[in-house]
């Protein structure tokens, strides 16, 4: 049985919702297709990176490009949604690798949050972005949640669903203090198609927070 598979991480989440992703705050995305670009806060990357998502319909998508160092380069495809970044290089990440829209860049750094759309940290070679959309001709449901947070104070962590053309709904909320947690659930309705889907965090104050999400694929 095929399994879609979530992880995000999120270093300070504020007593707001946050998604849980590494360039933190909200994940913003995109209303059509565009061609996405990488760079490097680091001049000194000039791996291969392996992008995965979503084209224009729903249709899976992904490219390998190689990287630039700080020097915006763009990818050959029209991305709707970007899933993820990996290096694929033989060189570990010496600074933090985006994947962006066309942007104001300051020394490898998107200006614009919102463009931004994958961020691989320095040295984990790999995005951590807690967020995906079901492709065309997907359905799946929520099957388990694991949750990790280390900070002393509450913290809240909600899984949300947007199907297309609608607006987000909260599949559920649950609190943890300083403690992993894992949920299993029974049959949950699926979710369609090209449906967002997201896991974001707050803290009764700053807070560190991890959450890995798995949905069973019909």
């Amino acid at each position: 049985m095929a399994r879609l598979h979530i992880f995000g991480n999120n270093a300070d989440v504020s007593t707001s919702f946050e998604t849980l992703w590494d360039e933190g705050d909200a994940h913003t995305y995109q209303s059509a297709a565009a061609v996405m670009k990488i760079s490097s806060s680091d001049a000194g990357d000039t791996q291969d990176y392996f992008v995965w998502g979503l084209g224009a319909g729903g249709v899976q998508l992904s490219e390998t490009v190689t990287a630039v160092g700080q020097t915006e380069t763009a990818l050959t495809n029209s991305f709707l949604r970007v899933f993820g970044v990996k290096n694929v290089g033989t060189t570990v990440n010496a600074g933090d690798v985006y994947i962006y829209e066309d942007d104001t860049v300051t020394s490898g750094v998107p200006q614009t949050q919102g463009k931004i759309h994958a961020k691989a940290l320095a040295g984990a070679n790999i995005s951590h972005s807690g967020f995906a959309t079901l492709g065309l001709n997907s359905t799946a449901r929520l099957n388990r949640l694991h949750i990790s947070s280390p900070t002393d104070t509450i913290v809240s962590v909600r899984v949300l669903a947007r199907p297309d053309g609608g607006v987000w709904e909260e599949l559920l909320l649950t609190h943890v203090y300083r403690q992993n947690a894992t949920l299993e659930f029974g049959d949950m309705a699926a979710l369609a198609a090209l449906t967002d889907i997201e896991i974001q965090a707050k803290g009764a104050a700053s807070a560190v927070v991890a959450a890995h999400a798995e949905f069973i694929l019909s």
